[in-house]
């Protein structure tokens, strides 16, 4: 082969080379602190479902011990409606409305 295009392919390998890729890129350091953001913002959470749960533990050591009155009764439960149909009998004589059960 030609010694000048061996040259010239190298050289042009080289540039290629030092060209930055914006597409490939990544930048580190913001990558980085979006990830510390997001771990603080993981950890704030936390620590007010921590207190949430501090105070309404607190809230249930100060309410008064019944437990010697019995257990606690369950809410009595709404009364279900009474289910009912209307139903259509055919006679012979014509067509006559029933109430049924």
């Amino acid at each position: 082969m030609n010694p000048s295009f061996l040259i010239g392919m190298r050289v042009a390998v080289v540039l290629l080379g030092l060209m930055p890729i914006p597409m490939f890129a990544f930048d580190v350091k913001e990558a980085t602190d979006q990830l510390a953001q997001s771990l603080a913002e993981d950890i704030q959470r936390q620590r007010l479902r921590a207190q949430r749960e501090d105070a309404e533990e607190a809230r249930r050591a100060k309410l008064p011990d019944l437990s010697q009155f019995g257990t606690p009764v369950d809410r009595p439960r709404a009364a279900r409606p009474h289910r009912s149909m209307d139903c259509t009998t055919i006679d012979m004589g014509g067509n006559s409305a029933t109430h049924c059960d």
